[in-house]
């Protein structure tokens, strides 16, 4: 099985595709002003929670070692509190880093999921949607809901993930499954613009696997930067959204078929209204 997989040509070109989506997310960003724009505002938002989070954590740690270290004048204790202190502030980076990431994917909601729809229609050639706030606090609060369901079907494997991440030698395997979970997430934003069901975009996962594994490797690229990556989320909201598009438009008989069938009825619809 894995010899025929290797072995055929398409899935070298269909892995490649999917990495080269994410790359085409910079391309797409910088030829749209309003992409730009969207973009700016959950940057933005995302440094100031880091700093935020900073300043909350390093300001506390200290009292936190102070109250709990005992005083003693031992050398080696000295020693051991030293490191206790690197530790400390170490962790305390961690956290407001895993904070900031916490936060930024909550307030980039709205914006991401205007980033999908906008680069979706700029994809198609068709004229982007007008911003309406309320429209896209109703698409986040949407894709808030979608996210929390799509984490519950998911549970069992993110806990096994986890499991899996502890044993030496798998934790490569864990991460790669990590970076394809994380890689269906950032795409959802597009599915969601679409109206996909839930069931259908796990046909869709399925249909084109090995464009999200290709996808995935930019997506791992993106977070296994340190600090920087908070920041470069949109990227990846942005190249779900090519991969989307792409692998919709390719297979017209598939998951996705039937949405794009209707959607592209809709809009004959629209345009006949409107020439009438």
């Amino acid at each position: 099985m894995s010899d025929q997989l290797t072995s055929n040509p398409s899935f070298v070109k269909r892995f490649a595709n999917g990495f080269s989506y994410g790359t085409r997310s910079l391309s797409l960003l910088k030829s749209d002003a309003g992409l730009k724009g969207l973009t700016a505002v959950p940057v933005l938002l995302t440094a100031l929670s880091l700093m935020t989070f900073l300043y909350w954590t390093l300001s506390s740690v200290p009292t936190w070692l102070i109250t709990f270290l005992p005083e003693v004048g031992s050398p080696w204790i000295q020693v051991a509190e030293g490191l206790v202190w690197v530790v400390g502030l170490i962790s305390a980076v961690m956290i407001s880093f895993l904070g900031t990431l916490l936060v930024s994917r909550i307030i980039g909601l709205p914006f991401y999921s205007f980033m999908a729809e906008r680069s979706l229609k700029l994809l198609s050639n068709e004229a982007p949607p007008p911003l309406s706030f309320s429209k896209q606090i109703s698409f986040a609060a949407r894709m808030f809901f979608v996210s929390l369901l799509r984490t519950a079907v998911l549970l069992p494997v993110l806990f096994l993930l986890v499991v899996a991440s502890l044993i030496p030698g798998v934790q490569l395997v864990a991460a790669a499954l990590s970076m394809l979970i994380a890689a269906f997430d950032f795409s959802d934003y597009a599915l969601e613009a679409k109206g996909i069901a839930l069931t259908s975009r796990f046909k869709f996962l399925k249909a084109n696997f090995y464009e999200f594994a290709g996808f995935s490797v930019f997506v791992g690229m993106i977070f296994f930067i340190p600090i920087v990556n908070v920041f470069l989320l949109p990227l990846a909201v942005l190249g779900g959204s090519v991969l989307v598009h792409e692998c919709s438009k390719s297979q017209p008989q598939g998951p996705l078929g039937r949405y794009n069938a209707q959607a592209s009825d809709r809009d004959l619809r629209v345009k006949n209204k409107t020439f009438t």
